[in-house]
């Protein structure tokens, strides 16, 4: 159990400081397990949990750590994985006014990064970091070129282990 929440297990008055403490809630980490298929109201638990939990930053600086899971079995499980990964996704950019650090963890390039979701420009965004375990096309990046342009951006990060360019040309 993560700090925050640990203090608002103390007793009553603990419970209010603390969801009325937004600089508490500024660091997050969520890994889509495994078992992504299995169980629905686990899946919208965590995802509740996820939602509220940018709620109760109010704005403070956020870190982010939004990773997929390792290991997928089928393409169901991939389409699964890539619908919950979305939901995260979407709930970052409602807050991507206040986000400091974003870090996406993901096994393949999934459907959910698309130009209409793009990372926007923001002033508080300081840095990004990509990392993946399979290849990405170049276009997968554009949904974060006009995050890769904030003003206060100190570093992007890219990791992959295989990048093909969008287009060849030949001399």
């Amino acid at each position: 159990m993560s700090p925050p929440i640990l203090l608002t297990h103390v007793c009553r008055r603990w419970r209010e400081i603390a969801l009325s403490s937004p600089l508490l809630w500024t660091r997050i980490s969520v890994r889509v397990p495994e078992d992504i298929g299995h169980s629905q109201s686990s899946r919208s638990g965590a995802f509740l949990f996820f939602r509220r939990w940018l709620q109760l930053s109010s704005g403070a600086p956020l870190s982010i750590h939004l990773a997929g899971p390792q290991r997928l079995y089928n393409s169901q499980e991939e389409d699964v994985s890539d619908a919950f990964c979305g939901l995260y996704y979407q709930a970052v950019l409602q807050h991507s006014n206040h986000l400091r650090d974003f870090t996406v963890h993901i096994r393949h390039s999934p459907s959910y990064f698309q130009s209409e979701s793009a990372l926007p420009r923001s002033d508080s965004l300081r840095n990004l970091r990509i990392h993946s375990s399979s290849y990405w096309h170049f276009s997968d990046f554009l949904p974060f070129l006009s995050a890769a342009t904030s003003p206060g951006l100190e570093s992007v990060t890219l990791r992959l282990p295989r990048f093909e360019p969008i287009a060849q040309f030949d001399p």
